[in-house]
């Protein structure tokens, strides 16, 4: 009972809550007592407001940062707005910056077309309505927070797909010592043992009574069929190992050139052999003529 309050509690609690990081907001105006404005409309959000006095002043804090959203002051002295958002546009770390345009009411119509062009996302217009601006400007920070996020999942992404390759590779490398023990360290006894029996088959059958006779070549019969499962353990290594190709593949056909093979082989063997027509599935070819290869040898053997 105890404990089990004591889960329920732990549901009950609140989540814990993340701390937010702090974006870049930048203020672009000549006139100070203008950016003090702004900088006090946009408080309540408690985002990191950085002012430029002018439009060079905005190209370097913008070489040196990053931005959710830069608002911009369209009429300033030697490089104005226009002018400094078409500098932004043409680098690449700020080509994509969202850009609010301050302008006067009675100059929008003009401002706005040109503006535009140059790439704002939008305009406030003076004097400023507090409400408006901070609303505009919160759809460009969650943005910024949102794209940042996705930054960060994909670069959390990418380590694991690098991680899960090493692993991979390191899987890898385990099935070729396996491959290679298969290969040197168990099939050549067998293959040893079954040119033993052969030997003795050979050279001293005669003398051998029928159950002596018998016993031995079971004994080379199994170990050529150890042999057999080893060596299809590795050809099954070598192809999986390599990239799995999914195509339409016949496998009515596929098992009729299979069977036509095995009467060449064995032509004094009479076996009926029953192929439904239009028979196809989804996959390597080559891992499925394995497939089929084996079950037909396994009939074939065992039939008549």
């Amino acid at each position: 009972m105890v404990t089990k309050a004591r889960q329920q509690t732990r549901e009950n609690d609140p989540a814990p809550t993340l701390l937010k990081t702090k974006v870049n907001i930048l203020v672009v105006d000549d006139d100070a007592t203008k950016r003090f404005a702004l900088r006090t409309i946009l408080a309540p959000l408690d985002e990191n407001v950085v002012e430029a006095s002018s439009g060079a002043d905005a190209l370097r804090q913008l070489l040196r940062n990053e931005f959710a959203v830069v608002l911009l002051d369209v009429r300033m002295p030697i490089m104005d707005g226009f002018e400094t958002a078409q500098l932004i546009r043409q680098r690449p770390r700020s080509e994509l910056t969202p850009l609010i345009f301050v302008t006067a009411l009675d100059q929008a119509e003009t401002d706005m077309g040109r503006g535009y062009n140059l790439g704002a996302v939008d305009f406030v217009f003076a004097p400023v309505v507090p409400a408006i601006l901070r609303a505009k400007v919160t759809v460009f920070v969650e943005l910024y927070r949102a794209q940042q996020e996705l930054r960060r999942y994909r670069t959390q992404l990418e380590t694991l797909v690098e991680e899960r390759t090493i692993a991979l590779t390191a899987i890898n490398r385990e099935l070729e010592a396996f491959s290679y023990s298969v290969s040197h360290d168990l099939r050549a006894p067998l293959v040893s043992f079954d040119g033993l029996s052969q030997t003795l088959l050979e050279k001293y059958g005669k003398e051998l009574d029928a159950t002596a006779t018998d016993y031995l070549q079971r004994m080379r019969e199994a170990s050529q069929r150890m042999t057999s499962v080893f060596d299809g353990l590795q050809m099954l290594f070598r192809l999986t190992s390599g990239e799995i190709r999914r195509e339409e593949v016949d496998v009515s056909a596929m098992a009729a050139q299979i069977t036509d093979e095995l009467r060449t082989a064995y032509p004094d063997r009479q076996v009926d052999v029953d192929i439904a027509p239009g028979i196809t599935v989804s996959g390597d070819q080559r891992l499925v003529r394995i497939l089929t290869t084996n079950l037909i040898n396994n009939a074939w053997k065992f039939t008549g």
